[in-house]
């Protein structure tokens, strides 16, 4: 497989601004760099914006990128939020906008989150190329 095919199988993984480095190093790498950059397991951005999508509530997209820290915060906020939603009536007062105003920064963290996750796969993805190129 030439550098170019390699390079056209890693472009939608990496950042934009990482690609003519990458190319350029590809360009310098052996054979065995380019086989063990085949090998390489890296995560698909295009994954990671679906899982943010359906499952970003609960965390999900930061369980996809290995983010432990982050996946536990939100599932557990998540989930509150879910209980605190159904956990019973309420008369319009104060509860009521508190809970409205919890979801409503949550579904917006939620959805920043989603560009953040899918930034930060493509930023994995080229530290794992890096490592894998570090000699070259």
């Amino acid at each position: 497989m030439s550098t170019d095919d390699v390079f056209l199988n890693l472009k939608n993984k990496v950042p934009k601004e990482s690609q003519n480095g990458l190319k350029e190093r590809l360009g310098k790498a052996d054979e065995t760099a380019i086989l063990r950059l085949q090998t390489l397991k890296l995560k698909n951005p295009t994954i990671c914006l679906m899982v943010s999508i359906f499952l970003g509530g609960l965390g999900g997209d930061r369980f996809y990128i290995g983010d432990k820290i982050l996946f536990a915060v939100k599932c557990t906020i998540g989930i509150l939020l879910a209980l605190f939603d159904v956990s019973g009536e309420r008369d319009g007062g104060t509860l009521h906008m508190v809970a409205g105003l919890s979801n409503l920064a949550f579904v917006l963290f939620v959805l920043l989150d989603m560009s953040l996750c899918y930034k930060k796969c493509k930023k994995i993805n080229i530290q794992s190329i890096n490592e894998s190129l570090k000699n070259i």
